[in-house]
């Protein structure tokens, strides 16, 4: 077993992409937080329009959580376009939704990114491939773009 696959380097890696900026020395800047509110918002909008997301994360700005600050949304980028009743045959947790624009160095010498799932659930991905193989299998063109 690598050290990348103990659960004490998971825990480290999800406590480093919860920081902002994703190395020492780290601020308070929640980026798992700011990646789960614009997720909610973003859902949110969907099922007020007929399954419909919206074009951009402004447009789901009413429905991000009062309880938390704005997400800083210009630090994501929506990977999915278009409507979610396309999915239908497809799982939510294997379709990547949202994705954060930068990616940073990892403990264990990878780059890592932030990803948001249609289901909703934040995943830290590693990789080595600038995340060709993972976005291969997780990124689906949304009809629109097709």
């Amino acid at each position: 077993m690598s050290d990348s696959d103990s659960e004490k380097y998971k825990i480290a890696l999800y406590k480093l992409a919860s920081a902002s900026p994703h190395s020492p020395p780290l601020t308070n800047g929640d980026t798992t937080r700011d990646a789960r509110n614009l997720s909610r918002g973003v859902r949110f909008y969907a099922r007020e329009h007929d399954g419909q997301l919206p074009a951009h994360f402004a447009q789901a700005a009413a429905y991000y959580s009062q309880d938390e600050p704005v997400p800083r949304a210009d630090e994501f980028e929506m990977v999915y376009q278009g409507s979610l009743k396309e999915l239908t045959n497809v799982p939510a947790q294997a379709v990547a939704l949202i994705r954060e624009r930068q990616a940073w160095p990892t403990p264990g010498g990878k780059w890592a990114r932030l990803y948001v799932m249609v289901s909703g659930e934040v995943k830290v991905v590693e990789c080595d491939d600038n995340f060709q193989s993972w976005e291969t299998a997780h990124v689906v063109p949304s009809p629109a773009a097709e």
